[in-house]
């Protein structure tokens, strides 16, 4: 151990003579931390210690090993309101009701009629197929099937119905008092891409999407005296931005860039040749962050307290790793928008007495971001459930979130809960020997209001379509967890 404090020491060495970024408090990752409305600062009990208070690595009990990964979709209300090309509306038929009659050489529907174009009357197969590229057969009529109604769709509804889409590792290694893993993933947002003249006429793409990649190493310590336990992580990752875009809005538009492009190439070959050379891609920023958090936690029997300042080393050190003139009120100032403070209630005292209740129950609490008035917010969390020690566990959780907007003595001079300004959510988390599964949902808390209201009084909007798409972005998040804990 003292080895591996050592190691830790030099890192934070280098790290002192590394470019510094100030960044913003770490959010949810997994699936519990977000059902619980993201109050872990005092509870730090598991492996995500390491990342959300080190000094929660004192009262770790084994030495774990997590394997694992999170889903994150983050919903906007256009999905509830989603209007997707509609092939009939635009033809006057559906693709997949038409018949190749071989006898004629033309396509009919159900009926036995024949598909007209306005201006060349009855259309040939040969000139359809010219336009769509498929095989002229069955086969081909099923390919095209499968593509306008699972590929083109897809990309409008996650293009319009999502404001992020985020696949996250979870790879860590953690024993008491110390812990490495792995900080980054992969998130995907939709964002306007510009064409360059060489591409297309057209300014924007229909389908553009930011696609932020991050990857690094994450690694803390903790050390406790008696109640009272510290702890600090550092964090290193590179931060990669692409822009990547398909110019189309629909599938018609796509076929027509397609032909523009290969006009006598067959589409399941000219995809492949746009996905490889004509999508644009334009790498749109490129980082390399360290940063290091320091944390404490003291704990009064079944009353824990914590603490967590997740950026330092950008405050006390310039770009080029020197240290900055330091103005002690600034640098407090500063420290707090990355602050966060934190209460837990856990009845069985497991910090303390190291066992596992049959009975869980944890309460907790947190306020994010103290001195920042335009992303603090308040955090309450709970957790109930049934542990038959490490071998089967099954919780509930809930939980609730609300940004506290504007200067600290104005929010807490006023009405602090507002259900019109908060997030509720739900998630359960089933564990199974090594296995874990965890799921959450976070909507908004009056979208929660309003639906039990229509409910409770069956009444439900007529409009409801486009009722909801009134929240925006302010939507549903999904997350699932899986894991392997060895």
């Amino acid at each position: 151990m003292k080895r591996i404090g050592l190691i830790l020491v030099v890192f934070l060495v280098i790290g002192g003579a590394a470019s510094a970024v100030e960044l913003p408090a770490l959010q949810a990752s997994n699936a519990r931390i977000m059902a619980m409305g993201g109050a872990f600062t005092a509870v730090a009990d598991n492996a995500d210690a390491l990342f959300y208070n080190p000094a929660g690595l004192v009262y770790l009990r084994n030495l774990e090993i997590n394997v694992g990964f999170s889903l994150l979709a983050d919903t906007n209300s256009n999905l509830v309101g989603f209007d997707m090309f509609n092939f009939r509306e635009g033809f006057g038929y559906d693709v997949w009701d038409l018949r190749y009659d071989d006898a004629v050489g033309v396509y009919k529907d159900n009926n036995g009629n024949g598909m007209y174009d306005p201006l060349e009357g009855e259309v040939p197969f040969n000139t359809f197929t010219s336009v769509f590229g498929f095989e002229e057969s069955w086969d081909g009529l099923d390919a095209f099937d499968a593509w306008y109604d699972k590929f083109i769709p897809m990309m409008d509804v996650v293009h319009t119905g999502f404001d992020k889409l985020a696949i996250l590792p979870n790879l860590s290694f953690t024993n008491r008092n110390f812990g490495i893993g792995f900080l980054g993933g992969v998130t995907i947002s939709p964002a306007n891409v510009e064409l360059s003249s060489t591409k297309s006429t057209i300014p924007v793409l229909d389908y553009g999407f930011e696609i932020s990649k991050k990857s690094g190493i994450i690694a803390g310590m903790g050390f406790g005296f008696g109640s009272l336990s510290i702890g600090a992580n550092l964090k290193y990752y590179k931060e990669v931005k692409t822009l990547f875009g398909l110019p189309t809005n629909s599938f018609i538009d796509f076929e027509d860039y397609v032909t523009s492009l290969v006009p006598d190439t067959p589409l399941q070959q000219a995809l492949v040749e746009i996905f490889l050379d004509d999508a644009i891609a334009i790498y749109a920023d490129t980082e390399n962050h360290i940063e290091m958090g320091l944390g404490a936690m003291y704990t009064m029997g079944s009353l824990t307290v914590g603490a967590y300042v997740d950026s330092i080393l950008g405050l006390i050190l310039d770009e080029n790793g020197e240290l900055k003139d330091i103005d002690f009120e600034a640098l407090v100032d500063k420290a707090a928008k990355t602050a966060n403070i934190g209460v837990s209630f856990d009845p069985s005292m497991r910090k303390i007495y190291w066992r596992e209740p049959l009975f869980n129950l944890l309460v907790s609490a947190d306020l994010k971001n103290i001195g920042d008035d335009a992303k603090r917010f308040l955090n309450i969390g709970a957790e109930v459930g049934v542990h038959i020690g490490e071998l089967a566990q099954v919780d509930f959780r809930g939980g609730y979130k609300q940004y506290l907007i504007g200067p600290l003595e104005d929010v807490f001079s006023s009405d602090i809960i507002s259900l019109e300004q908060g997030e509720v959510s739900l998630g359960v988390g089933v564990k199974a020997l090594f296995v874990n599964v965890n799921v959450a949902a976070a909507l908004p808390a009056e979208l929660v209001q309003e639906i039990v209201g229509f409910a409770a009084f069956n009444n439900f909007p007529d409009d409801a379509e486009t009722y909801f798409l009134k929240y925006g972005p302010n939507f549903p998040r999904v997350m699932v967890s899986f894991g392997f804990n060895l």
